[in-house]
């Protein structure tokens, strides 16, 4: 088994990667879907590269939210066509680091409709759901439409699909089971990437370590469900549980070193 790759220098590899970035980019609506991805991971590698290396539960916040404000800055840039809301790691980033300004400049910009050949049916509902029940006041209405529509793609067996059935009945038991399915398939995924040294070694050092998305989802429950959830699992991390209070001047990304 190759050695892993210190933290350190994860963290460095992903400062010189945005400064690249930063250098290279004519205009945010030239970058591919790929390209800004690529940068909302280097945010959160450095925010993760953070909390496990020096217990800077308050600097991966931010950077957690710089990786919301940079993907919700490309959201802006680009037609309404390319705004798949099923790239939804960087509104699990905002919601984790309780960045209300990145969350609904997200859910604002990214497609309210599924967007055809373009994503799975069942991607663009669960991630159109999460934003909903953060975002409107009154969800459920909406979100009911988005189960039936994922449902008639697909039939609805996905677990998530179960978990978000339980979030609209405010059912925490049924949440807190779909957490777990969700956390110890999420799991087995990465003991079965540490096995065979597949995928990105720096996710594996970094961001295969913890699930920002039942993170995300156990904060939705809380705040937006009023669901007070006891989950315990390896890939949780319970400081990242905690309330935050970011605030980001505007297209602060660009110029993130300030937060190093």
């Amino acid at each position: 088994m190759q050695p892993a790759t210190p933290i350190p220098l994860i963290e460095k590899a992903a400062v010189i990667a945005l400064r690249q970035t930063s250098r290279d980019a004519k205009s945010l609506a030239t970058m591919t879907a790929t390209h800004i991805a690529n940068v909302c991971s280097n945010y959160r590698r450095i925010g993760v590269c953070r909390l496990l290396q020096r217990y800077e539960v308050d600097t991966t916040a931010t950077f957690l939210a710089l990786s919301a404000q940079a993907h919700a800055a490309w959201l802006a840039a680009v037609p309404l066509t390319r705004r798949l809301a099923s790239r939804q790691e960087p509104f699990l980033d905002a919601v984790v680091a309780d960045g209300t300004q990145q969350i609904a400049d997200i859910y604002r910009l990214a497609s309210p409709e599924w967007l055809q050949n373009c994503e799975y049916e069942e991607d663009f509902a669960y991630a159109r759901i999460l934003q909903v029940f953060m975002c409107s006041e009154q969800p459920d209405q909406d979100v009911r439409k988005l189960l039936d529509f994922w449902a008639g793609a697909s039939g609805g067996g996905e677990v998530r699909f179960a978990l978000c059935q339980a979030l609209l009945e405010r059912d925490g038991a049924g949440v807190q089971e779909g957490l777990l399915t969700v956390l110890d398939e999420r799991l087995a995924q990465v003991r079965a990437r540490q096995r065979d040294e597949s995928g990105n070694p720096d996710e594996r050092a970094t961001t295969d370590h913890l699930c920002l998305e039942a993170i995300a989802v156990i904060k939705l429950a809380k705040q937006r469900r009023g669901l007070d959830l006891q989950v315990q699992h390896v890939q949780l991390r319970d400081e990242l549980l905690a309330t935050f209070s970011v605030t980001l001047p505007s297209d602060v990304w660009q110029n993130f070193e300030r937060y190093l």
